[in-house]
């Protein structure tokens, strides 16, 4: 998966379209600007429909510590994972924040299956909550979404993945067209297309199998099959 093109294709494609090859009137610092604000609305669009971008976090549970400082290019989470040796592993559930006080009211630093099954996960604020607190010396995985790289120079690079970089030299092109106070309704109308088509795509990359309701009540348990 890569069709990667340089914020300096985005900006001179950009200035084609709008009419401003020549043009001063857009620096080339305001539109990278542009184009780092436009790249962001595409990567939401993206990682909103399927897994484009992820990384990982293993780290291990230390005694009487509920926090864990989430990594410094997070954006959200997809799945966590109680990791308890070999293969073997427990896809830990999300508490919501009225629920804060029922996990440690039903098992404090329990252990074993019970302890495992109690167990909870929330990203707040810079870090990553457990209910009730873990025990010292287990592993966790943090599967998550990374924050989109700010672009800031010519030669940075964007994974326009299948042609959807299109998106950005449409988008940057209006923003041009807008600064300057000019009509920008043709490209409106193309973003809006290119969108619907994205949305559509990216949501279908795995053509061999409809998407499925997840059973929760199996996932964890090797004897609930």
């Amino acid at each position: 998966m890569s069709r990667t093109v340089t914020v300096s294709d985005i900006e001179t494609e950009a200035r084609n379209r709008s009419d401003m090859v020549s043009s001063t009137f857009v620096t080339s610092a305001v539109a990278i600007t542009m184009i780092d604000a436009s790249y962001t609305e595409l990567y939401d669009l993206l990682i909103d429909n399927d897994l484009y971008f992820f990384s990982e976090d293993s780290f291990s549970t230390v005694a009487d510590q509920a926090d864990y400082t989430l990594p410094s290019d997070y954006y959200k989470t997809l799945g966590v994972d109680l990791v308890r040796g070999g293969d073997q592993s427990i896809t830990l559930e999300r508490f919501e924040w009225m629920e804060r006080n029922r996990y440690d009211n039903a098992i404090k630093n329990g252990v074993g299956v019970l302890a495992d099954a109690y167990m909870r996960y929330l990203p707040i604020g810079g870090v990553l909550r457990f209910k009730p607190t873990p025990q010292a010396g287990q592993t966790i995985l943090h599967t998550y979404i990374p924050s989109p790289a700010k672009l800031t120079a010519g030669g940075d690079v964007i994974d326009g993945v299948s042609g959807w970089e299109e998106y950005l030299v449409v988008d940057v092109a209006a923003k041009m067209l807008e600064k300057e106070e000019s009509d920008t309704t043709p490209f409106m109308i193309r973003k809006e297309a290119l969108r619907s088509r994205i949305e559509k795509i990216s949501s279908e990359r795995d053509f061999g199998k409809s998407v499925t309701i997840s059973d929760q009540r199996r996932q964890n348990w090797p004897w609930a099959v």
